[in-house]
């Protein structure tokens, strides 16, 4: 997934929390913000853990499972939001 560095940082871990749904009381409305926030925490954790594990592999490792150093960006993404 190539994205131009603009469209990168905006979809970067951005998240959209409707906490205002007809019906919703304010115990659902804070167990639906404690979800999000574990959701994205947990996300935001495989991204960070999995740039930082390719970045500290050498480029020759890297090119054996068929990426560069410019694709450890987009690889990270990917595995944060399959969580």
């Amino acid at each position: 997934m190539q994205l131009q560095h603009n469209e990168y940082q905006e979809d970067k871990m951005s998240h959209a929390l409707d906490l205002h749904r007809p019906g919703m009381g304010l115990f659902g409305r804070l167990a639906a913000a404690r979800i999000a926030m574990r959701d994205h925490a947990r996300r935001a954790k495989t991204y960070h853990d999995t740039r930082r594990e390719l970045s500290q592999m050498s480029d020759r490792d890297l090119s054996d499972i068929g990426l560069t150093r410019g694709d450890i960006d987009d690889v990270a993404l990917n595995a944060a939001m399959q969580k």
